[in-house]
């Protein structure tokens, strides 16, 4: 009986609180790490289904009026063609910087860049001169 009043005497009010408040930020960054994966998870899956698609694509070398039919049923279509710079075209002012660098050697490749979005990505894809899909780089939308 004299150890479960000593046990009792040990857990004081101020012991517990630490305590539950421990628990609680464990719980918090359990929970944080819980959503923060699984948010990581649905965006690298989202990414992951349009760089598939895309990718199986461009392995059939499709013709723009082939890509516009196929994506224009898709929610949240949008189609823009960008002129080469020596077509005295706009700046591509809406490209991720990290992505200029393999945009312009792609370009420089292939002299036809159409901008699709589609499903909160976009498409960047590069036809020939015989307006064949050669090659793509995709992106999330930013807005």
């Amino acid at each position: 009986m004299l150890d479960f009043l000593a046990a009792r005497e040990k857990a004081s009010p101020t012991r517990l609180a630490l305590y539950a408040l421990a628990g609680l930020v464990v719980a918090g960054l359990l929970a944080s790490l819980a959503f923060g994966l699984g948010s990581w998870a649905y965006q690298y899956r989202r990414y992951s289904l349009h760089e598939g698609r895309v990718r199986r694509m461009v392995e059939k070398h499709p013709t723009i009026a082939q890509v516009r039919e196929g994506l224009m049923v898709e929610p949240g279509f949008w189609e823009s063609y960008i002129p080469r710079p020596d077509e005295r075209g706009p700046l591509v002012a809406f490209m991720p910087p990290k992505q200029e660098p393999a945009i312009m050697a792609k370009w420089a490749r292939y002299p036809r860049l159409y901008l699709f979005g589609v499903g909160g990505m976009t498409y960047a894809l590069f036809f020939d001169e015989a307006g064949r899909l050669r090659d793509y780089l995709i992106w999330p939308t930013t807005t």
